[in-house]
């Protein structure tokens, strides 16, 4: 009896970074001939992009190939797609020292390899500076120290990012005149 196979989903998501198990896709055979399964890399299946391992790890969208061969010898080919989304990045942590009174400073310099802007500023210490326009904060005002703030991207499908920059304002310098 020759397979007649197929296979629900079709199509997967992961986000990038993550781990996919091909033996928990369910795989059925519509004339029950009891198939083995063989899973490749691409398509067409070939013996050079057979998998030996079924939990796979792509960078970019990747279609799997999966044979099915009865007890007589007789096989059915199908694919599957597994579309890997992009996860957010917030870039990398950051830290600066600034003048005592800083004005007009734009956190997002501070961040390193971050080029999204759709992101929200937190202060998780508190400090009650204004960060309604974090591309302008003003520290006027504030006293000398450490002052933390985190941007935090969501992910609409994929686990959201955190990078913090930590900025040490200075002491006032005075000086006799």
């Amino acid at each position: 009896i020759e397979p007649d196979l197929f296979v629900d989903p079709v199509t997967d998501t992961i986000c990038r970074g993550e781990t996919y198990d091909l033996s928990t896709l369910q795989i059925f055979d519509q004339n029950n001939s009891s198939p083995v399964y063989s899973y490749f890399l691409g398509f067409p299946p070939a013996p050079g992009n057979e998998l030996m391992d079924l939990l796979v790890t792509p960078d970019q969208n990747q279609i799997y190939s999966i044979i099915g061969v009865s007890l007589d010898d007789c096989e059915d080919t199908l694919q599957f797609q597994l579309v890997v989304l992009e996860s957010p990045d917030a870039g990398d942590d950051g830290a600066g020292y600034l003048c005592y009174e800083a004005e007009n400073v734009n956190l997002f310099e501070y961040l390193n390899g971050q080029d999204n802007n759709n992101g929200r500023w937190t202060d998780p210490l508190g400090s009650g500076v204004d960060l309604s326009n974090p591309a302008n904060v003003s520290f006027v005002g504030e006293p000398a120290g450490l002052y933390v703030f985190d941007y935090i991207l969501s992910g609409a499908s994929c686990a959201g990012d955190t990078a913090r920059v930590e900025i040490t304002i200075n002491e006032e310098i005075r000086g006799d005149v």
